[in-house]
C-alpha cells in the first residue's frame, strides 16, 4: 500500500449501535500501523474496533480486525498534526478484485431511476468499463439497491457515451451523502479506453 490510496475505515457506534463509515486516504504505512486522513472529523474517548478498507489498483484489501486509536499521530518526516493511527493485526483479505480500472470523476450528473422516472441530482465519483459510482444526498438511496438507472453526465469527453445505464449494487451513507456504486449490463470498450488513456 502507497500514500495517497482511498480507504474506507468502519467504525462501530455503540451510542447509536451503528458501523459508521469513514472514508479518507493512506498517508503512509509503518510496519503494523496505517496513518490515515479521514474526510470528516473522528470522535473517539478512546481506542476503538474497525475494519479498514484500502483500493490497491484494481483489488480491495480488507482488514477485519483493526483498532482506530482517537490520539492524532505524525507520519514519519511530516509536521500535520492531523493524522489518526490505524493498528492492523491480521494479514489482508481480497474481497473484490475489480476486472477493469477505475477513474476518479467528479462530473455532476443526472440519475433517472427507470421504474418511476423520477430524477435526482448528483456527482460522479469513479467510473470504468463495466460500473461507476456516483454521490446523492437524497434519502431514496439510502435503500435503493436492485434499482435499475441510467445517468446523465454532464460535460463528460465522451459524448456518445454520456448517458450510461446501471443496477445499483451497493449504498453507503456517509453522514447524509449516499456512496452509490452500480454495475453495468455490459462492458464499455469506450470507457476502457478512455480510463487506460487517463490513468497513463
Amino acid at each position: 500500500v502507497k500514500r495517497g490510496m482511498k480507504m474506507t475505515v468502519t467504525v462501530h457506534d455503540d451510542a447509536s449501535s451503528k458501523d459508521i463509515e469513514y472514508h479518507g486516504e493512506l498517508l503512509e504505512q509503518v510496519e503494523n500501523t496505517l496513518f490515515a486522513s479521514l474526510e470528516k472529523k473522528l470522535s473517539l474517548p478512546k481506542p476503538a474496533a474497525c475494519t479498514v478498507q484500502v483500493t490497491v489498483g484494481n483489488v480491495l484489501y480488507c482488514w477485519d480486525k483493526a483498532t482506530i486509536n482517537p490520539t492524532s499521530g505524525l507520519t514519519a518526516g511530516s509536521s500535520s498534526t492531523n493524522t489518526l493511527t490505524i493498528t492492523i493485526t491480521t494479514r489482508p483479505s481480497i474481497v473484490n478484485r475489480r476486472k477493469y480500472p477505475r477513474l476518479d470523476i467528479s462530473n455532476r450528473c443526472t440519475i433517472t431511476v427507470k421504474k418511476t422516472g423520477t430524477t435526482y441530482s448528483g456527482k460522479l465519483d469513479n467510473i470504468s468499463a463495466n460500473g461507476f459510482a456516483f454521490l446523492a444526498d437524497n434519502s431514496f438511496f439510502a435503500d435503493s439497491k436492485g434499482s435499475e438507472i441510467s445517468v446523465q453526465i454532464e460535460n463528460f469527453d465522451l459524448p456518445d457515451n454520456s448517458v450510461l445505464e446501471g443496477k445499483i449494487i451497493r449504498s453507503s451513507d456517509n453522514d447524509g451523502m449516499y456512496i452509490v456504486g452500480c454495475q453495468m449490463p455490459a462492458d464499455n470498450l469506450a470507457i476502457k479506453d478512455y480510463v487506460e488513456k487517463h490513468l497513463k
